[in-house]
């Protein structure tokens, strides 16, 4: 009985160190890939007209995601009428982004930063 109590808690502890080494692998593999797209991307954020209520966002989001193939995610404050753009440089441009948001009928009022 000895024996098998002693495999059983070696094997526990062999798949739990197994299960931890494969949590390590996906962090690094996840820091790499984030650090990769910290180079490339790139933060802007626009005010909108009329851009003021919670279906607003999703039309902008839809434009961009059709339109810009680098688009990355965007965060909307309707409150302030403005919409926050991440896209990866190397696959387009601010110009890109500009006429996705400006195909909607939220139209470009100012850039932000």
């Amino acid at each position: 009985m000895k024996t098998l109590y002693k495999f059983l808690v070696i094997a526990f502890l062999s798949s739990l160190a197994l299960s931890c080494n494969e949590k390590q692998k996906k962090t690094y593999k996840q820091n790499i890939n984030e650090s990769k797209v910290a180079v490339d991307t790139v933060k802007k954020t626009y005010q909108l007209k009329k851009f003021n209520q919670s279906c607003c966002k999703n039309i902008v989001e839809f434009s961009l995601k059709r339109k810009v193939e680098g688009f990355i995610k965007s965060e909307s404050d309707t409150e302030k009428g403005q919409v926050t753009v991440w896209f990866d440089n190397q696959k387009n441009t601010e110009k890109d982004i500009e006429e996705a948001i400006n195909k909607t009928p939220y139209k470009i009022e100012k850039k932000i930063q």
